[in-house]
Parts: C-alpha cells; sequence; structure tokens
C-alpha cells in the first residue's frame, strides 16, 4: 500500500510539471502575456529530476514534498503587501479582520488530507529509477485518466476488486453519462462514492470544452485545449471552490489522496473531495445539490445501526440505500445519473418496488440505459443499468436504451472493437423528444425491413437446399460430385446473402435498441423496469424442416450406414499386410517438381480468376472453396500457376507446426483457379502412384513426423521444395494402393454420414421445440411411409409417435443404436 501511495506522489509531481506546460500553451493561445506560473521552478519536475541522486533526494524531502502538503492551503497564500497599497484606508482594510475574507477550509481539502501524508523513499537511486520509469510512460502522450489507471492497478494488487463493490467505472461509460446530464457551469455537482473522482473531472472538462471558443478548442495537430475562456469570472470561481464536491470512506486515506490529486491535476485547485460515510448518521446534507454522477459501491447489507435515521428502515441493501440518499440530497429539479445493478430495476421484494415506485410515482425518471454484462470486467461480471431521474415532477413514459456494444470486447480483455452504440444512446437521447427525429428512424426502420423480407426468404430456400444436399453428398457415390458442386454453389451463394443482410439487420437491430414505454405498462409490471421486458425483438431468421423430411433422411442415411460397413469389411478382406514395403523418395513420385504458387500485391485482388489460399486448405483432404478470393493475372501466369483436377497442394508455410504439409487433392474445380505462393502444387506419376493414396500418406503419423522433423522451425514454419521431394513414402503395388485409398475414402464417408445423423438429429430436435410450441406441428407430420417404417426398425409398435415425449425417446433410442453399431 505504501509502495503505491508513494508511487503516485511521484506521478502527481510529474503531471503538476506537465499541467503547468500546458497552462502555458493555453496563455499564449489567449495571448495573455501577464501568465504567473502556479508552479515554482525549484518545485519541477524538470528542474529537481537534474540533480545527482542524492541532491535530488533531499531536495524533494525537504522542499518539494512540504510544499506540496500545502498546495492550495488558503492560510499559506501571500498576504497583502501593505508597501504598495496607495492610501490609508487601504492599508487600515487591509488590518481590519471584519473585511478580511477569512480562510475557508472548505475550499479545499487537500491540505488538510496531506498533513499526515509522508514521503517514505529513503534510497536516492530508488528514487531515480522511479523517475525515469514515470518518465518512460510518457504520460502526456497518452490523454488517459492516469490516477484512475493507478486506482485500478492498486486493486489488482491488493485482490480486492469487485470485494466490497471496488472497481472503476470505465471512462467511456462516463464521458456518456456527463454528456446525458450536461451539467451547466453554477450547477452544485458531487458524487456521493467518488473513488478517483473520474465522474467529477469528466464533468468539469464537459464543462470547459462547452465553453471553450470554437477557434481555439483544437490546435494545427488536432489537440484539444479546454480553456474556458467563455466563462463568466464568477462562474470560474465557482467552479473552483464550490461547484465540486465528492466524498468516500470505502477505499482509505491513500485513495483519498489520489482522487484530490486527480482533481488538481485537471485544473480544479481546491477540490472539496472528504472522508465520509454518506449512508451514516453523520451526513446530514439535503437539496445540496443539483447534479448527481456517481456509481455507488454494491456492498450488500449495511449496519441499520450506522445508517442515517431518515434512511432507517427503508433497506438494508446499499445499492437501494444510495438511491434514497440521492433524492434527499438533490435539490428540486435537479437531475442524476447513476449506475445500479440490474437487480435494482427487477427485484421483487418490498424495498426494491418501493424505491421504484418512489422514482416514478413522486419524481421523474427521466431515462434507463441497460448496459451489457462485460462493462465491468474483469471486476464484476453481473449486468448494470444507468438510471436518469429529475427530483420532482412525475413519470407519464419513460426512454429506454438497450446498449449491446460499448465500444469494447465484453471479455475479461476490454479491447477495442467497432461495434459501439454509445454515439447511437447520446443521439436518441438528445432528440428523444424531437417528433421528426423519432419520424425518420420509424420510417427507416420500416424501409430496412421490406429490404431485407425477400433476402431472408431466399436465405431460408438456401437452408433448405442446403441441408438436403448435405445428405445426398454424404451418401453420393465417390465418383459422383454434382452433390457436392450444387453445395458449394449453394454455400458461396450464401456467404454473399449473409454479406448483404448483415449490414441491414445490424441497422435494423440499432433502430431497435431505443424505445418508449409508458407509465402505466411499467406500474402494472410493479414497476419493473428492466429494458428486456419492454423491447420488441427482431427474432434472426432461421430455418426449420419439416419432421417428417428430417426423419425420412435419418432412415436413408442408416440403411447408406449399413452398407458402407458391409462393403469395408469386403474391402479389409482384400487387403493383405506386409512389412516389407519399398520405400521411395516423393520427388521420384512427380511428373513436376512442387512448386510454389503466385504473388501479387493487394492491387491486384478483387477481380479475375479463383484464388486459391491457404486458409482453403486448413482442413486438409478437401479443399474449401468458399473462402477463395479473386485475382487478376496474365495468361502465362494463368498456365503457370492453375491448378487441375488431380492435382495435390500443399501447405508450404504456418503459424504453427501443424499446418505445415496439410494437403489436399483436387477433385473439380468451379471455374479457372490459380494458387498463391504460401501453397505448393505437385503433380503425381499415376503409373507409379494412386494420388489419393498419397494424400491419406501425407495425412498419417509417419509422415508428419518425418516432415515435422525436416521443417524450419520458428516464429512461421516452413517447408521448401527439397524438403518435400526428400519425404520418404511407403510404396505397395498400385492396385493395392487403390484399394487403401478405398477404405479410407469410405471410413471418412462413414465418419461423415455419423455427423450427418447428428446433425439431422438436432435439426429434429430443434424443429420440435420450435414447430411443437407454436401451433404449427400437426399429426399428419408423422403420417407417412418413412415414419412408421423407422418407427418399427426401432421397436416402436405405433404408426407414429403421440407426443414429443415419444418423439425424444425416438431419437434417443436412435443414437444409442449408432453409437452400439460404431463400437
Amino acid at each position: 500500500m505504501d509502495a503505491i501511495e508513494q508511487f503516485s506522489f511521484l506521478l502527481f509531481l510529474k503531471r503538476l510539471d506537465e499541467a503547468e506546460d500546458l497552462r502555458e500553451r493555453q496563455a499564449k493561445r489567449r495571448k495573455q502575456e501577464d501568465y504567473q506560473p502556479k508552479v515554482p521552478l525549484e518545485m519541477r519536475w524538470r528542474h529537481w529530476t537534474q540533480m545527482k541522486a542524492e541532491d535530488a533526494l533531499n531536495h524533494v524531502k525537504n522542499k518539494v514534498f512540504p510544499w506540496l502538503k500545502e498546495m492550495g492551503n488558503p492560510k499559506t497564500q501571500e498576504e497583502p503587501n501593505k508597501d504598495n497599497l496607495e492610501t490609508q484606508e487601504e492599508v487600515n482594510e487591509a488590518d481590519n479582520p471584519e473585511t478580511q475574507e477569512e480562510p475557508n477550509e472548505i475550499k479545499n481539502s487537500f491540505s488538510q488530507y496531506m498533513q499526515t501524508a509522508e514521503f517514505k523513499i529513503n534510497k536516492p537511486s530508488l528514487l531515480i529509477e522511479a523517475c525515469k520509469a514515470i518518465d518512460e510512460m510518457k504520460i502526456s502522450e497518452q490523454n488517459q485518466d492516469v490516477q484512475g489507471d493507478l486506482y485500478e492497478y492498486l486493486l489488482s494488487k491488493l485482490s480486492i476488486a469487485g470485494r466490497n463493490g471496488q472497481f472503476r467505472t470505465p471512462r467511456h461509460i462516463i464521458r456518456m453519462m456527463v454528456e446525458m446530464v450536461e451539467p451547466k457551469p453554477t450547477d452544485r455537482i458531487g458524487d456521493l462514492a467518488a473513488g478517483t473522482c473520474g465522474f467529477l473531472v469528466n464533468a468539469y472538462q464537459y464543462i470547459l470544452e462547452k465553453h471553450t471558443s470554437p477557434e481555439i478548442l483544437y490546435d494545427d495537430q488536432g489537440n484539444k485545449h479546454l480553456v474556458g475562456d467563455l466563462l463568466t469570472p464568477e462562474e470560474q470561481e465557482f467552479l473552483q471552490t464550490e461547484a465540486f464536491t465528492a466524498y468516500d470512506n470505502d477505499s482509505g486515506m491513500t485513495m483519498l489522496r489520489i482522487g484530490l490529486m486527480n482533481l488538481m491535476l485537471h485544473g480544479i485547485e481546491y477540490p472539496r473531495f472528504f472522508y465520509m460515510d454518506t449512508l451514516s448518521k453523520k451526513f446530514d446534507d439535503e437539496q445540496s445539490l443539483d447534479v448527481v454522477l456517481m456509481n455507488p459501491p454494491v456492498k450488500g447489507a449495511v449496519d441499520a445501526g450506522e445508517v442515517h435515521p431518515k434512511l432507517a428502515g427503508k433497506s438494508k441493501k446499499s445499492e437501494l440505500l444510495f438511491l434514497h440518499l440521492i433524492l434527499r440530497v438533490l435539490d428540486m429539479g435537479s437531475r442524476c445519473a447513476v449506475i445500479v445493478p440490474d437487480g435494482v430495476l427487477f427485484g421483487s421484494s418490498k424495498a426494491h418496488v418501493e424505491i421504484r415506485r418512489k422514482m416514478i410515482e413522486e419524481n421523474r425518471l427521466d431515462g434507463v440505459v441497460s448496459m451489457p454484462a462485460g462493462v465491468f470486467k474483469p471486476y464484476a461480471k453481473g449486468f448494470t443499468s444507468v438510471l436518469l431521474f429529475t427530483r420532482g415532477g412525475t413519470t407519464e413514459r419513460i426512454w429506454f436504451y438497450d446498449m449491446e456494444h460499448d465500444g469494447f470486447s465484453l471479455d475479461d480483455k476490454r479491447q477495442p472493437v467497432a461495434a459501439n452504440d454509445i454515439p447511437d444512446i447520446l443521439n436518441c437521447w438528445k432528440n428523444r423528444s424531437n417528433t421528426d427525429f423519432n419520424k425518420q428512424r420509424d420510417e427507416r426502420l420500416a424501409l430496412l425491413k421490406e429490404q431485407i423480407l425477400p433476402l431472408k426468404l431466399e436465405w431460408m430456400q438456401l437452408h433448405k437446399e442446403i441441408n438436403r444436399l448435405s445428405v445426398e453428398n454424404v451418401i453420393a457415390l465417390t465418383h459422383d460430385n454434382s452433390s457436392y458442386f450444387a453445395l458449394e454453389s449453394n454455400k458461396q451463394r450464401l456467404v454473399k446473402l449473409d454479406e448483404l443482410m448483415t449490414p441491414l439487420q445490424s441497422e435494423i437491430n440499432q433502430l431497435n435498441h431505443h424505445f418508449w414505454v409508458n407509465k402505466a405498462q411499467v406500474k402494472a409490471n410493479k414497476y419493473d423496469l428492466s429494458a428486456s421486458r419492454y423491447r420488441q425483438i427482431e427474432n434472426d431468421v432461421s430455418f426449420y424442416d419439416f419432421p417428417h423430411v428430417t426423419l425420412e433422411r435419418l432412415l436413408n442415411l442408416q440403411e447408406v450406414i449399413t452398407r458402407g460397413l458391409l462393403e469395408l469389411s469386403q474391402c479389409f478382406e482384400f487387403i493383405q499386410s506386409s512389412n516389407n514395403l519399398d520405400m521411395y523418395e516423393l520427388g521420384e513420385l512427380l511428373t513436376s517438381i512442387p512448386y510454389s504458387g503466385i504473388y501479387k500485391p493487394r492491387e491486384f485482388i478483387g477481380s479475375g480468376v479463383l484464388l486459391l489460399e491457404i486458409k482453403s486448405l486448413y482442413a486438409g483432404l478437401t479443399i474449401d472453396f468458399s473462402k477463395t478470393k479473386r485475382i487478376q493475372c496474365t495468361d502465362k501466369e494463368l498456365e503457370k500457376y492453375q491448378i487441375l483436377p488431380g492435382d495435390i497442394l500443399i501447405n508450404r508455410v504456418s503459424v504453427m507446426p501443424e499446418g505445415v504439409g496439410k494437403a489436399v487433392i483436387v477433385t473439380h474445380v468451379p471455374e479457372s483457379t490459380v494458387y498463391e505462393s504460401a501453397v505448393m502444387r505437385c503433380r503425381v506419376d499415376l503409373s507409379k502412384i494412386d494420388p489419393w493414396f498419397l494424400v491419406y500418406y501425407l495425412a498419417s503419423k509417419e509422415s508428419r513426423k518425418e516432415l515435422l522433423s525436416k521443417a524450419n522451425i520458428s516464429n512461421q514454419s516452413s517447408i521448401n521444395q527439397e524438403i518435400l521431394k526428400s519425404l520418404r513414402v511407403p510404396l505397395p503395388p498400385l492396385e493395392l494402393q487403390r484399394e487403401i485409398a478405398k477404405v479410407i475414402q469410405n471410413l471418412e464417408r462413414f465418419r461423415l454420414q455419423r455427423q450427418e445423423v447428428e446433425r439431422q438429429a438436432e435439426n429434429l430436435f430443434q424443429t420440435m421445440l420450435h414447430r411443437a410450441f407454436r401451433g404449427e406441428l400437426t399429426s399428419s407430420d408423422f403420417n407417412n411411409e418413412a415414419v412408421s417404417a423407422l418407427s418399427q426398425e426401432i421397436g416402436v409398435k405405433q404408426a407414429k409417435p403421440k407426443s414429443t415425449d415419444d418423439l425424444a425417446e425416438y431419437i434417443h433410442t436412435k443414437v444409442h443404436q449408432q453409437e452400439t453399431e460404431t463400437i
């Protein structure tokens, strides 16, 4: 804990130096020639960090830190120089205690809580090492709330994040809430559980930005300068001395000091941040604030004996007590944005219902923003919402927004992503009462639904065809590729169709995120404020085949699998094992050397012939033509790099060693196709080796082991022509090669058929869930010969299942039977 505090002191001194630089630049932009520095030169980081280590430590301990502890203390402000007063009357007035402004301790709590602070770094070398580390952080270039980042680091090191409701509110969520509340320069703004004061810092920055002349807000490099030149002197004084008030007691004195430093670094010279439990008997404030911005800690039950009498009996849960407290400290007509756990929105206890009733019936609940579960990861994983309300009045209707994305991944890493609802939230909030705005959105939504409807119908038809062709493909004979071609063609059409539908569906979902709910509807649901209860969900398009069609396919698959197993047993009888196979180098079995594919810059990609990339070979054995691109190439290049049926393609490079040497055989080519440089092409001598035999051997453990032992293993593993040509291949007679390949093909087909059985059974199950409980399933769906035959096969005497339980039993029996046959 001490180490964190000491580091924060040094960080503060560094940022004071940079803040002084910023003030000097802003003074130049305002052409303020009489600017006086607020940080004396000898106290600046750039001055004492250039000293020798021992001198620097003595200087910090004896001069800089004592000066730091007294920063902003009214008692230490320079008294007026009487020699400069022009008249005796002015001198007398300066000496008169009745005319002097008494130092107001509440104006600045920084010096108050710094009095007991100690500078505990005693080793000169440690001081210099820490200063160098801070310099390397290049804080001024990051434009971040560094004190808040330090708080996150502190939580992680102390392992208390989330345990007592202590987790920092992400800065982009804070900014969203501040923009929705729109604080004014004359508002009294408060946070009753402030942490590092992120809400107050952002509120101050928002006010400055709104009151900075547009011509000086940004410099030539696009950097923002929050000057606040449009503020009146009275407003500036109010912002510095009275506007912002914060309280906290959960994080101890160290975190209180970090919050105070954060306020001062962002320009609030007289911070009002006090060590106080605002739920306790000691906190008596009423109607003292115009704006409350906060994320109260969720501590569970609190000690009823310590709670303020006006809060006692209302609840034992801190999240509910804080809402009652906010209503108490807000002046009439004042406003609030507060984060609450979703349990507050739908909890059924008397205390939960009562606070929601009070907010709606006795005040004006303006809006609810429901946030996804990952917003507070890794510290907390539950759902939260932002409540926006105004003290007093009554609620007629409530604006909702169901946020799905906040601009960051919703896992523990919280990496930036493109999906971000916050700009739309702010736009909808500011225009929520704009009739034209809402009309335009409704018209746009209707148009999008009209545009996407025929695409959805086509999508369903394609899925129907793909479902049918998937079965036909796994039962087709080896030489019959018609179903495969049709299946691949439909899959490519589906990919293109999804590309057309995705932006339309995304915009439809976006437009459905915000909506209004009347108070009567909320009241009828015990004042439930869950967005999911009221939002009309645009269901994703889905396809469910008729049950009897799926059942018939399952029967066909069963028959094919039985025949295939019989053929396999006959093939095994033919194959005679031999331990004396001759070994040949692969280069001896090829008609042309392994050849790497075409390489061209990106500007050639987009049109032309198909380009087969390495990702199309990842699965091995077969090519995925749905992952191809197009590339422009000359006739000479096409002749050199074109692939033909019977060619074997091999991955030449891969990030992972397991990906090197993956081989596929080209069974068909839909149109002129070339292959990329990360792939090698081989053409075999058909009089010596069967191409399927070679592909299966290259997938075997023996071949993989030899290949990887020769491969270049580094950041990117690779093989070359010589390595591939030297690979040893066992070579039985050609007829035996074909029989071995046939056996493996049949086994592969059997595996695919089993997978298709499972897929069709899952389709049937999902169909039942979808159709049966929507009134879309009738007895005629089971009244046909295929179902009757299948029922008899599994020992069911009835001609058709009488209930969903019968059908479920059928599926269970069928799957169990398949597993038994496999064993």
